[in-house]
């Protein structure tokens, strides 16, 4: 289900403040908020993100992620058409890059009354960018959403060096992450 659907997401409005605008919710182009700044923009992933630096910002995050233009055209249309999975970017309105991006997905449980669970994953800022605030703003960005998506909680896996920053995000420490790797 789009999350266009959900009411609570069409209650932002435009707001100008003074001779700063911050743009909360437009639902006709799907994207969320103007920084106070005007130097950054968080919105939704689009199509042409590839050649804006997007991937460049994932292979900052974990091993290389080469994929082709196509590649990342079937994924992010497979995702979309799902309509769980949010993927916000911020933009550097100065020279139209990615700089930083962060993922939304829901988990729907029949735990818990039927319930459902928000995932923040892929969370990089670009490393110039890095300690100007651009992880914290997409973090909180996502649980809000999460939120306003009606999950019953929202949870993330880090590494130990990350948890002051996630907690500073308003996270909490609670379990541990076990993995096995699935041969190819």
């Amino acid at each position: 289900m789009s999350n266009l659907k959900h009411p609570l997401l069409f209650s932002y409005i435009y707001q100008s403040i003074g001779q700063s605008k911050k743009l909360i919710f437009n639902t006709k182009n799907n994207h969320f908020f103007q920084m106070d700044d005007n130097k950054y923009r968080v919105r939704r992933l689009e199509l042409e993100d590839y050649d804006k630096g997007y991937m460049n910002c994932l292979n900052q995050l974990t091993t290389s992620c080469d994929i082709t233009k196509d590649e990342f055209t079937t994924r992010y249309n497979l995702m979309k058409s799902k309509g769980d999975y949010h993927i916000f970017v911020i933009v550097d309105l100065n020279n139209n890059k990615i700089v930083a991006s962060g993922t939304l997905f829901v988990e729907y449980k029949i735990l818990r009354g039927c319930a459902k669970k928000g995932h923040i994953e892929d969370i990089v800022v670009d490393k110039d960018t890095r300690g100007s605030g651009l992880g914290k703003k997409i973090v909180t960005r996502l649980i809000k959403l999460s939120e306003e998506l009606g999950c019953y909680k929202t949870a993330l896996v880090c590494e130990k060096d990350n948890i002051p920053f996630y907690e500073k995000c308003g996270l909490t420490e609670l379990e541990r992450e076990m993995v096995i790797y699935n041969k190819k």
